[in-house]
């Protein structure tokens, strides 16, 4: 069960009886998600060395669904779906390259088919109520510079996208959380105006892994 989160990258949750510290790979608020007496599920580090914690956590339990924490994992099944053509508006793309180097910027991926690029950013969305997901749950100076970059980019006549996935089921759509970040909130609406394309999916979590399931509109 989780017990209390001393920083970002830090919780404790009570593991056979005994508290123990674990490893946050998502460094977002969770406030929702991250509950005293909540349960959650951890797994082994897969390198322990340089580490202080043995653990990471990876799924909290939130009602009958699983939320995966892990922020790495939205890019990993977007790769996946664009190398196997399970994204039809992506599909005429025949080269992925991740983690490119664009100016001071690093875009998630860039696209190549013929003489057509496009540049995605993804990002994970953890945070929903009243089954919408809502991006960010803490303010994002970095989110909004994504979308005036992307922005700025399909004027200069890229075509540019974002991927939100939600890692969990229990989403039908996703927002960007206006409450929260109004900045981003309004540089999103100026990139969709400026031609940048927004994309949405949940995702199937079990005990047994996450896949990308079902699209969902982004509003």
């Amino acid at each position: 069960m989780f017990e209390q989160r001393p920083n970002r990258y830090l919780a404790s949750v009570r593991l056979q009886g005994q508290s123990v510290p674990v490893h946050v790979p998502d460094p977002g608020r969770m406030k929702e998600l991250l509950v005293p007496g909540r349960r959650v599920w951890v797994s082994p580090a897969e390198n322990n060395t340089g580490r202080s914690t043995r653990f990471s956590l990876v799924l909290v339990e939130a009602g009958d669904n699983f939320v995966s924490v892990n922020t790495l994992i939205p890019n990993r099944l977007v790769a996946q779906a664009f190398r196997s053509g399970a994204i039809p508006q992506f599909r005429d793309y025949t080269e992925v390259r991740a983690e490119v180097p664009h100016g001071r910027s690093r875009f998630d991926f860039v696209l190549t088919g013929g003489n057509r690029q496009c540049v995605v950013e993804v990002k994970s969305v953890s945070l929903a109520r009243n089954r919408i997901g809502l991006f960010p749950d803490a303010v994002s100076a970095r989110a909004s510079k994504h979308a005036q970059e992307l922005a700025a980019l399909r004027r200069q006549g890229w075509r540019a996208a974002v991927v939100f996935v939600a890692q969990r089921e229990d989403v039908d759509e996703v927002r960007p959380a206006t409450e929260i970040d109004p900045v981003f909130a309004s540089t999103m609406e100026q990139a969709r105006e400026a031609g940048v394309e927004f994309f949405g999916f949940r995702c199937e979590v079990s005990l047994n892994g996450i896949r990308l399931g079902a699209p969902v509109p982004v509003r």
